[in-house]
């Protein structure tokens, strides 16, 4: 979507911008999932003695 709306960023900057918010939102909830997982399922990185 980031690439078909390249031609119309002049005219209309919304093209751009939706998809390219949608997809960091993604990226960041992703990143945080795959964090909470690791802390969970890795022993190593407990705090507790």
């Amino acid at each position: 979507m980031l690439s078909a709306s390249h031609r119309y960023l002049r005219q209309a900057p919304w093209y751009g911008i939706f998809p390219g918010i949608a997809l960091s939102l993604l990226l960041l909830g992703l990143n945080f999932l795959a964090d909470g997982v690791r802390d969970a399922l890795n022993p190593r990185l407990s705090t507790a003695p």
